[in-house]
């Protein structure tokens, strides 16, 4: 009788115990399965924004509220400005976590430039322009004019639309105003006969005048010897052609 008392007892401890342990297992489970869903979305997701075409420090700012972060890769020529973003990695709409580093790669603009027309540009201009443009201002010289204003360009090489590589000097002529003890040709191209023949009298300047027979610009100055701005020395002989 003692035997089976004891058994029983021994059964009972047994069976007490595995329910205890079933039990602390089953805490073990939840708790372990909420601290698991914790790490996991402890970084909640968030959808990338567009940085494509950002100056790097704006997407910086645009990324800071949502708890990403940018890194850049390298810089890159591209038709973009320079100083913004051409690529980034993960791209935009793709879902990631905050804490998340989106990679950029930031433009150096065009390997490229195409030269600017800086006729009759202000001299104090002419650096900031080129420069917006990727150019370096160059070798400038200063000669009369009587058809540009001191102080601006009269004209530049390499020409308008010229395409350069990067950092490529632009050479320019600027006027110096008007001419001092010389005689410059005017600009007298498209004007009519009667106003070329004012300016060229006014200069002191002796002309022949020669005729070409043409349909749309009778009357109107079709082409000079010499060109404008070029000094008439003493032998030099000034034709203009006039439509008839």
């Amino acid at each position: 009788m003692k035997l089976k008392k004891k058994f029983f007892l021994i059964a009972k401890n047994f069976i007490y115990k595995t329910i205890l342990l079933f039990i602390g297992f089953l805490l073990f489970i939840l708790v372990f399965n909420r601290f698991i869903g914790f790490i996991i979305h402890i970084n909640k997701e968030v959808a990338v924004p567009n940085l494509i075409n950002i100056k790097y420090d704006d997407a910086k700012n645009l990324l800071k509220p949502l708890g990403l972060h940018i890194e850049k890769n390298y810089d890159a020529y591209s038709d973009l400005p320079i100083g913004t973003i051409i690529s980034q990695f993960p791209e935009s709409d793709a879902i990631v976590r905050k804490k998340r580093t989106i990679k950029v790669v930031i433009s150096k603009g065009y390997k490229d430039s195409i030269v600017p027309d800086l006729y009759k540009t202000n001299l104090d201009d002419l650096e900031l322009i080129l420069k917006n443009c990727g150019l370096e201002k160059g070798r400038v010289d200063f000669i009369p004019s009587t058809t540009v204003e001191k102080n601006k360009i009269i004209n530049q090489n390499p020409t308008y639309k010229t395409v350069v590589p990067r950092g490529s000097e632009v050479n320019v002529k600027v006027s110096s105003g008007l001419p001092k003890n010389k005689k410059l040709m005017p600009d007298l191209l498209g004007l009519k006969k009667e106003v070329a023949d004012i300016l060229l009298d006014n200069a002191n300047i002796k002309y022949e005048i020669k005729y070409t027979p043409t349909d749309n610009e009778k009357g109107i100055v079709l082409s000079q010897i010499p060109n404008k701005d070029e000094e008439i020395k003493f032998n030099h002989k000034v034709i203009i052609e006039i439509g008839e």
